[in-house]
């Protein structure tokens, strides 16, 4: 995230080998830390049942991803770690990212016509790259993982130009939105200091006169500032808790999803039937489900908060899930840019693939 946290390369080139080991060892002293757990999800298990070639086992070395090789990169969770104080006392938020090796392409390459699967391999591939350092890997909040993902996919591909749809918009003009991966929209925590007051929000690199000129003009302006939400203690514990929600004036309380939430749900969505677990039906309700922990100070069992969000009204959802993204950190998955032609904004989305860093680096 920002600076101190991104690799440091040539546009459109190849990671620099040395110099990443060389910032490795200034940003990370090398203490400690496994990866975390290495259960197959079950979708995968599934989809070996139904016939689909087994892949061949990881190798132990790929679990254990060092920074000594030259390849891999330390990189600061958005979260800073403070919600996983609970498993990893003291953690100070930076972890270390492998690239993928051979092995890992042998197992991707045959997902590539199975999105049922996909995001499962991915989360099994991580749990080997990723070095976390006492945080268990399904204890890892998802906006973490998301953001860890776009440096482990950059990481692997060996470039930082992020390959963002291109196209016309409304008025005629051709746009190309792909960008260096630090101009990404992002925002991360910190704990407030002496002085500092709690849900503030600080812009460690100020914006010069020809940024916001050329931005109103609809041209590309430079780097983003990285956003840095100063919290309390008090903030950093959960769960939260809504305002009273509209019309029907309930408290809920809720958390951030974790790793373990989204290998629960693909399962869920599974068992019940749904024939794209990845997205909308079953598994967008249960997801949201897994957020609420209580409703009125009282306690939800998750058939309960189920049950709870299936019968509420749109606007009153909507008002929740406002709520939780306000409390959102990390890379905006969704960012806007100008568009080149009438400056009116475009949003984007960028997708958990290889593909997202891969074009760029054939140019």
């Amino acid at each position: 995230m920002g600076e101190a946290d991104t690799p440091d390369l040539p546009p459109g080139g190849v990671i620099p080998n040395a110099v990443l080991a060389e910032q490795a060892k200034a940003r990370l002293a090398s203490g400690g830390g496994g990866g975390g757990q290495r259960a197959t999800p079950l979708l995968m298990q599934q989809a070996l049942a139904a016939g689909r070639p087994q892949p061949p086992p990881l190798r132990e070395e790929a679990a254990s991803p060092t920074m000594g090789d030259g390849l891999s990169i330390p990189f600061r969770l958005p979260s800073g770690g403070l919600f996983n104080q609970g498993s990893a006392p003291g953690h100070d938020g930076m972890i270390v990212i492998s690239p993928t090796r051979g092995e890992h392409e042998e197992i991707l390459a045959g997902a590539i016509d199975k999105p049922d699967v996909q995001l499962g391999i991915l989360r099994h591939i991580t749990s080997q790259c990723f070095q976390l350092r006492g945080i268990p890997y399904n204890e890892l909040l998802v906006l973490d993982w998301t953001a860890a993902m776009l440096h482990f996919l950059a990481v692997s591909a060996g470039a930082d130009t992020v390959n963002l749809p291109a196209g016309k918009h409304s008025c005629g003009a051709d746009n190309d939105f792909s960008r260096a991966f630090t101009e990404l929209p992002r925002t991360v925590l910190r704990l407030a200091e002496g002085g500092e007051a709690p849900t503030a929000v600080i812009e460690p690199h100020a914006r010069n006169e020809e940024d916001v000129l050329r931005e109103m003009e609809g041209e590309e302006a430079g780097a983003a500032p990285e956003q840095v939400r100063l919290v309390s203690v008090e903030q950093v514990h959960e769960p939260f808790h809504s305002t009273p929600l509209p019309r029907t004036q309930e408290v809920v309380s809720w958390r951030h999803h974790r790793v373990n939430d989204l290998i629960k749900a693909e399962e869920f969505a599974s068992r019940m039937g749904d024939a794209n677990v990845n997205a909308g039906g079953k598994m967008f309700t249960f997801l949201m489900a897994r957020q609420i922990v209580a409703i009125n100070g009282k306690a939800l069992s998750p058939l309960e908060a189920i049950g709870w969000v299936r019968k509420q009204a749109t606007p009153i959802l909507n008002a929740l899930r406002e709520q939780i993204r306000d409390a959102e950190f990390g890379y905006d998955i969704q960012p806007e840019f100008p568009c080149k032609g009438c400056g009116q904004k475009v949003k984007v989305k960028l997708t958990l693939t290889g593909d997202l860093f891969r074009a760029a680096s054939r140019t």
